[in-house]
């Protein structure tokens, strides 16, 4: 009887413990657990804020501690500030937050991406001129899924979080600062020497 009592008393600790990390997941596990694919496509500013999360720019030193005064046209404004500013392509500067994200555009971003970051995408997408060319490249390197259709969110989501440790390699580390030295005097320390007499 002690044994089953030890026994339950692991088991609703494990659970209380998976319960607690399951409150603070990332957006990529919240998206595998998601059973059932939705039709649902994704508008400008929320591709540009999964990959402000997916790519870390949001934990930066330099993500404003205080948002809740930006209106979305702001807060729009600067994510694409701060992707563009850390090493993503400028193509999101043409592009307004309401508009849908089209599997045209995503290709562009992808490929873009994956040519700075992908060694293997490099070497075999370097000859790659044509929208096709580059999208059957996209496609052979698991950075879009298909070439054909409607791009929905799942698959945005999908390719962000499977290639996010890529995406993340994209944003520069953070600058080395020296640490400051400074002068100090230590006067007991200093000997003097003995006056010599000739």
């Amino acid at each position: 009887m002690v044994r089953v009592y030890r026994f339950l008393t692991f088991l609703l600790f494990l659970i209380g413990l998976l319960a607690l990390n399951g409150n603070s997941q990332d957006l990529c596990t919240r998206v595998d657990m998601k059973p059932v694919l939705s039709l649902e496509q994704v508008r400008m500013n929320e591709m540009v804020d999964f990959l402000a999360e997916i790519s870390g720019i949001k934990s930066l030193p330099s993500w404003p501690s205080d948002i809740t005064g930006m209106s979305p046209e702001e807060f729009y404004k600067m994510e694409v500030k701060m992707l563009v500013d850390n090493g993503f392509p400028p193509i999101f500067l043409e592009i307004s937050p309401g508009e849908l994200v089209n599997r045209r555009f995503f290709g562009s971003l992808m490929f873009q991406i994956a040519m700075e970051v992908d060694p293997k995408v490099q070497e075999d997408c370097k000859d790659a001129v044509s929208e096709t060319q580059k999208m059957e490249c996209l496609i052979q390197h698991d950075w879009v899924y298909s070439d054909t259709g409607k791009i929905y969110r799942e698959e945005i989501l999908s390719v962000l979080c499977e290639k996010r440790v890529e995406i993340k390699s994209l944003i520069p580390p953070p600058p080395v600062v020296p640490p400051e030295i400074y002068v100090e005097e230590f006067k007991e320390g200093i000997l003097e020497a003995p006056a010599t007499t000739y």
